[in-house]
């Protein structure tokens, strides 16, 4: 790679860039080597075919014409540069000041003794730049040659200073135009003469074309003392119409020794319009298409031989380079961004003058252009915007809507059309509370469409090392997208974390560049909104983070009375940050569950004790953070809440007689986006009459908030010193900042590092495996690029570069670390209540309740038995159905297991045998829990 930055002069986005000096900054310094490489090999070709004297040979008496070549072809898609490149080339050839300035940067060819043998650019005549899409019908591309050729000699005819032999030559060459022009006039489609005679004559003039214009550009340079003609030829490919015209008219007439041609072209393009204009002549559909782009693959191969081709700079060559970008004094605009590449410096543009976070991982981020045109574009646009916030800290929209502009029209561009419509729609959609289903219903049907199949993943088993506990990962990936994009659902339940799974399960199973690219869509899209929320939320301070009621006069029940107190980032996350299968980050389903609300409301009630138990408040606290909707026997989910639901799940507050509530260890992202409202949901239990609660005229409001907020113990209290001196006059905002996720990519990272340590969430209580699944989101470290300032060409930087830490997690480990003696979240709550978990016994009362029946038996054992592929021991399987036995009833695994070995063989068995003792398993299992065997505390 390059060690010099290459250099972008503001400007100079549009048209053709001719580089005339400053070569070793260029892009394209791979490009010129190359193809110097390649004219040389040309020239010493056409050496061999250029005879002494005045006679010319036709290149077939070589017999070499059919593999002879004379074009140099620069390749590359629309805005790549490769007009560019090939007219700075040609320069560089033609022009002695320009060549002499490239001798430092390029290596010209040399003899044994070192002199230089490329062709001096005094012996060249180049005739300019040629643009077929001038071409039509009544012109063709050798009338234009011969147009130039006899203007630049018609320019010298009244020069009295030429000796005799300058005029013998001239006049000779004027011969030879008129008999060019003569054969090509005979090349033109008229009436059919019915004369034989006369059509062989012209047919005969056609073949003898090729040698006529072969001797036009000998008398050429003879007359002018130079060696070669350079043609060039701009996009090639880009007269639909008559490319193939054009193609055949270099190929027939063209190839000969006394030129060189350079050439523009989108190879791809050209072979379609070859393939095309064969189409025409092809009869059988079936076969026309392939067949077509077969022979035009093979004639393009012919006449731009890959050798002859110099492909345009990838997107990850120009990409890895650093970059200076100068206004047209050479003074760069941003000197603190001079040290970053130009992939470095796309990102950090957009988020120093948008605030919108992209991300260039182990691959370049998507939103980098990968063509130089729109590259230069954007980085033009951007360097050209103020600052997304000044020194004072106040927002700027303007780069936000020119970027906003930017990815909505251009960089969308590159999406299929219904992709395309689908992003039109998305960027005007305003409704939040179903903006989620709109995505999921599009793209599920995209997934449809595209014949991404979605199957049930096998439960895997975790290799162990000796001595390890036995885990299976329970996590299925199929039911839930399956549940998500259900059409049954309520629009109003589909989470942020719902469209997000969708997004990330297809990203990971489909290579489909177009499902990647509407992928990318929608997620920068969702940054974007989330960023704009944020904004909301932190700028009108509590009145837009826990909007007040509006007063109407208006009496009609509205349906946004439904989300009172509820602001916009709410909206659109919509119940949930996350959504994952039961059992994908925490083992044995200790991620999200259900928890016993009967128990959980005493302890709220306690709350209301003079004597207040610090541990009490906090449990409290950290349970509102997380319980996400209530549930009753007959309803139990293990999901983050109810998607059938006729009203938004996540609106619901906890009524004094629910049953169950569904618990999740990651709903503090989106309890914290509004705490209060996540605390003020538990009003009614803590209400001195909970039973009369929603008949009340006026219902006591921010019952357990209060209680928090006058408490300098509570968690809330120790959360919102996790970023002190944040905001001097909102104590909150520090805790939004650090709290709130803004950034898909963030929410990204966690899902995958989550997974990725799925090993060291499995062993210990649910506390343990929490604490240890906190820890981990926090060690993820990600950093954000720092805030710049250029003032007086001196960098001063006003923030630091800021790192998502999560702090707040902080507090919550510490109020769930003395909880390890805790199995579960029940235990925890009947500790707290002087109410622990008691033997049978001591309770004197033996429940038959709990007897495990046979089918229960059976179906765990076909659970922990159906994804085995080997033989496994009888003490394998027994270990894992006790632990599943103890997970279900509550009672030690290791005490259960231990039983049962007490009574059960330990020789091994395969499965088909394990399957066949599954009756004396049942027999043992209901015999220990129901008579013999004694539950003891955990």
């Amino acid at each position: 790679m390059n060690a010099e930055p290459i250099v972008f002069r503001q400007g100079e986005e549009n048209g053709i860039v001719i580089e005339r000096e400053g070569f070793e900054h260029s892009i394209f310094i791979n490009q010129y080597q190359q193809a110097i490489y390649i004219f040389q090999r040309l020239w010493d070709q056409r050496q061999r075919f250029v005879p002494q004297g005045d006679v010319i040979t036709p290149l077939w008496k070589y017999g070499v014409d059919n593999q002879f070549s004379n074009i140099i072809a620069f390749c590359g898609d629309r805005g790549e540069g490769k007009s560019s490149c090939m007219t700075s080339f040609a320069t560089i050839l033609t022009d002695d000041n320009v060549r002499e300035k490239t001798q430092l940067t390029l290596e010209y060819p040399k003899d044994l003794k070192g002199d230089n043998t490329f062709l001096a650019a005094s012996e060249l005549e180049w005739l300019g730049v040629i643009d077929p899409s001038f071409f039509d019908k009544e012109h063709n591309l050798l009338e234009l040659l011969l147009g130039i050729m006899y203007a630049k000699v018609s320019e010298n005819k009244t020069n009295k200073d030429r000796d005799t032999d300058w005029a013998f030559h001239r006049r000779k060459l004027m011969e030879q135009f008129e008999i060019v022009k003569n054969s090509i006039s005979l090349l033109e489609p008229k009436e059919r003469i019915y004369d034989s005679i006369g059509e062989m004559s012209d047919l005969a003039a056609g073949v003898q074309l090729k040698l006529e214009i072969q001797k036009l550009f000998k008398y050429y340079l003879d007359l002018i003392g130079k060696q070669c003609v350079l043609i060039c030829i701009d996009d090639l490919d880009l007269n639909i119409q008559d490319g193939y015209q054009m193609s055949e008219m270099l190929r027939k007439y063209l190839i000969n020794p006394y030129c060189i041609i350079l050439v523009s072209v989108k190879i791809e393009q050209l072979i379609e319009i070859i393939a095309t204009a064969h189409s025409k002549e092809v009869k059988d559909t079936e076969l026309k298409w392939s067949y077509c782009m077969n022979m035009a693959q093979k004639y393009v191969a012919k006449l731009l031989p890959r050798g002859n081709q110099v492909p345009m700079p990838s997107a990850e060559d120009i990409c890895e380079r650093k970059i200076k970008i100068a206004d047209i004094n050479e003074q760069e605009d941003n000197l603190g961004l001079k040290d970053l590449t130009v992939k470095e410096r796309v990102v950090q543009l957009i988020f120093q003058k948008t605030g919108y976070v992209f991300y260039n991982g182990q691959y370049l981020s998507p939103i980098v252009p990968t063509n130089l045109r729109s590259l230069r574009h954007l980085l033009s646009t951007l360097e050209a915007l103020p600052d997304a916030k000044d020194e004072d800290g106040i927002d700027n929209e303007t780069g936000r809507e020119v970027f906003k502009n930017y990815f909505l029209g251009t960089w969308a561009a590159r999406l299929e059309h219904d992709d395309y419509v689908f992003a039109q729609q998305l960027s005007t959609y305003t409704d939040l509370s179903t903006l989620n289903a709109f995505v999921v219903e599009y793209f599920a049907r995209r997934v449809r469409e595209a014949k991404i199949d979605i199957k049930e993943r096998e439960k895997h088993f975790v290799s162990l090392q000796p001595n390890e506990e036995f885990d299976i990962y329970e996590g299925d990936f199929a039911p839930l997208y399956l549940d998500i994009v259900n059409k049954t659902n309520n629009s109003a339940n589909i989470s942020f974390g719902d469209v997000m799974y969708v997004l990330w399960l297809i990203s990971t199973i489909t290579v489909d560049m177009n499902m990647q690219n509407l992928i990318f869509f929608i997620k920068s899209t969702y940054s974007m909104r989330l960023y704009a929320c944020y904004n909301e939320i932190t700028s009108r301070k509590s009145a837009t983070l826990f909007p007040p009621e509006e007063e109407s006069e208006v009496r009609i029940h509205k349906a946004d009375s439904l989300y009172k107190n509820v602001n916009r980032l709410q909206r659109l996350v919509n119940g949930s940050y996350f959504s994952y299968p039961q059992g994908a980050f925490l083992a044995n389903g200790q991620d999200r569950f259900s928890v016993d609300f009967k128990e959980i409301n005493k302890l709220f009630k306690k709350l209301k004790s003079n004597n207040l138990d610090t541990n009490v408040l906090h449990m409290c606290e950290f349970l509102a953070l997380c319980l996400t909707r209530t549930a009753n026997s007959d309803n139990k989910y293990n999901d983050n809440y109810n998607r059938t639901s006729k009203t938004p799940t996540f609106l619901g507050t906890f009524s004094h007689t629910a049953q169950s509530a569904m618990f999740d260890f990651l709903q503090p992202f989106y309890s914290l986006s509004n705490i209060q409202y996540a605390y003020n949901r538990f009003d009614e239990i803590l209400s001195d009459n909970p039973e009369k609660y929603n008949s009340l005229e006026k219902q006591p409001q921010g019952l357990l908030y209060s209680i928090a907020k006058r408490n300098n113990e509570s968690l809330l209290s120790k959360m919102l010193k996790v970023r002190e001196g944040y905001d001097k006059e909102w104590e909150i905002h520090g805790l939004l900042s650090d709290a709130v996720i803004r950034i898909v990519d963030v929410q990204w990272a966690i899902y995958d590092e989550l997974l990725r340590q799925y090993r060291r969430h499995r062993k210990g209580s649910v506390f343990t495996k929490m604490k240890y699944a906190y820890e981990d989101i926090q060690k993820l470290n990600i950093s954000l690029f720092p805030k710049l300032h250029i003032q007086n060409e001196n960098v001063k930087g006003y923030s630091d570069i800021h790192t998502i830490e999560f702090k707040f997690f902080d507090k919550i480990i510490a109020v769930i670390s003395g909880l390890d003696n805790c199995n579960t979240i029940d235990d925890a709550v009947k500790k707290l209540l002087d109410e622990g978990p008691k033997s049978e016994i001591e309770n004197g009362n033996v429940e038959r309740g709990i007897v495990a029946s046979k089918e229960e038996v059976l179906k765990l054992l076909e659970i922990v038995t159906s994804t085995q592929r080997r033989a496994w021991s009888s003490k394998r399987i027994v270990l894992t159905l006790a632990e599943q036995l103890a997970n279900k009833y509550n009672v030690s695994k290791s005490t259960l297991a231990e039983k049962i070995f007490n009574v059960y063989t330990n020789e091994k068995y395969s499965r088909k045998e394990t399957l066949k003792k599954a009756n004396d398993i049942v027999a043992i299992v209901n015999q220990l829990l129901n008579r013999q065997w004694t539950l003891t505390a955990v």
